[in-house]
């Protein structure tokens, strides 16, 4: 703090205290006195405070994230944490992709279309597995209502393997 701040700040509290002293006496003393304290240590940070903006340094031992150039996997594994936390999360989150996925696996390896053939597609899966890949299922809205589990999802998965 520069000597004319400093200064600036003793003259300024002893000024307020006096004239508390001579509005409300000891009480009007203690509250000139918390002000003052308030202005001396708002000077104090003012004063400290680097003038411009101030570019974040990196922290000590951090480590740049490494696989930024798969973000779809970052999405997918959001997708699974979610799911978990409701049939609305899993319908909205992990569904979409599941069902990209089934769509893709049976075309290429069935030769089944699962929007053209619906039931051909549920027939290879099974009724439990197609109702988590089903896009012609409408999206739940409830989020109370519990989720598959994801050894569903991974049993799902196996199958479309197995295929």
């Amino acid at each position: 703090m520069s000597r004319g701040v400093f200064l600036a700040v003793v003259c300024g509290s002893a000024g307020l205290c006096g004239a508390g002293w001579g509005l409300a006496g000891p009480a009007g003393v203690l509250a000139a006195g918390i002000c003052a304290t308030v202005a001396a240590v708002t000077a104090l940070r003012w004063s400290k405070v680097p003038p411009g903006p101030r570019t974040p340094s990196p922290s000590p031992g951090a480590t740049p994230f490494e696989n930024a150039e798969f973000a779809r996997y970052r999405k997918v594994g959001g997708a699974l944490s979610w799911s978990q936390v409701s049939l609305r999360h899993f319908d909205h989150a992990l569904r979409p992709i599941l069902e990209r996925i089934t769509a893709a696996v049976l075309l290429e390896r069935a030769g089944v279309d699962t929007v053209a053939e619906p039931q051909a597609a549920r027939d290879l899966l099974g009724p439990d597995l197609w109702k988590l890949a089903d896009a012609t299922r409408p999206r739940s809205d409830d989020s109370s209502a519990e989720p598959p589990h994801l050894d569903d999802v991974a049993r799902l998965l196996r199958r479309l393997e197995d295929l």
